[in-house]
């Protein structure tokens, strides 16, 4: 059920703000294993990933993701930044282009899912200044 995700979502993020990376990311594969089509859990292994240098690994994960969601706007945003980060501006632009695309279906207002609390105009703003500037 859904409190169950939710509680496991925390316990993997707590572990991973107390710095227990290799823990967090057992915890997630554990709960992949017995739940593979579960979207967030693939998000939060990547930004895991991510924090322990593991690029590669982060945007499989990050693609299990958007394969599973579409519409998981994170997931695009990560990868945009995974793609910057990299040097490879075409394939960033692309991810911003997705995250953008999916943006215009919310208003300024609504909070984008799984964000802590981030509205889509937040979002869209962040991509206007840092986006864009890197990309251009």
């Amino acid at each position: 059920g859904n409190g169950k995700q939710q509680s496991r979502v925390l316990f993997a993020k707590v572990l991973a703000n107390q710095g227990k990376l290799d823990e967090a990311c057992d915890f997630c594969e554990e709960v992949l294993s017995s739940d593979k089509s579960n979207a967030y859990m693939h998000y939060l292994l990547a930004t895991i990933l991510e924090e322990q240098q593991r690029s590669d690994e982060a945007r499989i994960s990050l693609k299990k993701a958007l394969y599973l969601d579409r519409n998981f706007i994170l997931a695009h945003f990560a990868l945009a930044n995974l793609a910057l980060r990299s040097g490879k501006t075409i394939e960033a632009r692309k991810h911003f282009d997705n995250v953008m695309e999916i943006l215009s279906i919310y208003k300024p207002d609504d909070i984008i899912p799984e964000s802590e609390g981030i509205t889509a105009g937040r979002l869209a703003e962040i991509i206007g200044t840092s986006g864009a500037q890197e990309i251009a």
